[in-house]
């Protein structure tokens, strides 16, 4: 259908799943009967009907005159490179669907919580079309790394699928222990962010404090005490940045309980044998 003799160039499009070894039938007619025409057909890819084309030419009386027709055929692909899921493992185990997978949308961020260790990898993927094909994964390297898919179309479109995976920074801003001059503070406790402590009477230097924090690699800020009494702050920053707290040692020197003279004098001479 649609044939004019003006023009010269046809596309044929055979349906998909057409045996790609069995050519057209090429039937046509001439405007007048006193003509040469040939039909020549050239095959396409693997030697069959995908790709292939026929060519027509028609000469007239004169022998001068000429037209040559072609018809170009194709098996119909499909131009979905689209998945329809992405599932990944963390022990090899199990399998995690992405949570709302549109085949539309190509990008992806999954979050893991904080102090995940294991390496996430993709192991599952379904595809829109049946004419799609997987052309290759590459994995995340780290549980924050990224893993990309690529997808081939029937007609050899491609699509590229990206997850981004990410652990949340923890908000453990809490103290594990507190130490004053290396000694562990008995009645340390992570919440518990004020402590008195009283020192020992004729201290007059105040504690060096030091401090461990709970989630790993945490360097908490020290302010020490410079005078007595004094008070010292450990300020803990968490791992996401935002959440903090401080803890605050205020130390007091304990006042003596010795109520013994040392020397009496009696109109200015030291009573002798004074004990």
């Amino acid at each position: 259908s649609g044939f004019n003799t003006a023009t010269f160039d046809y596309d044929y499009v055979l349906p998909r799943g057409s045996n790609p070894n069995l050519f057209p039938t090429v039937t046509y007619t001439s405007e007048v009967s006193d003509v040469w025409d040939t039909l020549l057909t050239y095959s396409g890819v693997n030697g069959g009907v995908d790709s292939a084309y026929s060519v027509i030419t028609v000469t007239a009386e004169d022998g001068v005159t000429q037209k040559t027709y072609r018809i170009n055929y194709s098996i119909w692909k499909s131009n979905d490179s689209t998945l329809s899921n992405i599932g990944y493992t963390m022990t090899g185990n199990d399998t995690v669907l992405i949570a709302d997978f549109s085949p539309t949308q190509q990008v992806y961020n999954v979050s893991f919580p904080s102090g995940t260790t294991d390496i996430p990898l993709i192991n599952y993927v379904t595809f829109s079309d049946t004419g799609a094909k997987l052309l290759q994964i590459i994995q995340a390297t780290s549980p924050n790394g990224q893993a990309t898919i690529k997808v081939k179309a029937e007609n050899g479109d491609i699509a590229t699928y990206t997850v981004n995976f990410s652990v949340q920074k923890s908000s453990n801003a809490k103290l594990d222990s507190l130490l004053c001059n290396g000694v562990y503070l008995s009645e340390f406790h992570p919440d518990t962010l004020s402590y008195s402590i009283i020192l020992t009477s004729g201290t007059t230097i105040p504690p060096l404090v030091s401090a461990k924090t709970q989630w790993y690699g945490l360097l908490p800020t020290i302010t020490q005490a410079t005078s007595l009494p004094g008070m010292a702050t450990v300020l803990v920053t968490a791992e996401d940045g935002i959440t903090q707290q401080t803890y605050t040692l205020y130390f007091v020197v304990a006042l003596s309980t010795n109520d013994s003279a040392n020397w009496i004098k009696y109109n200015g001479e030291n009573i002798p044998n004074f004990h």
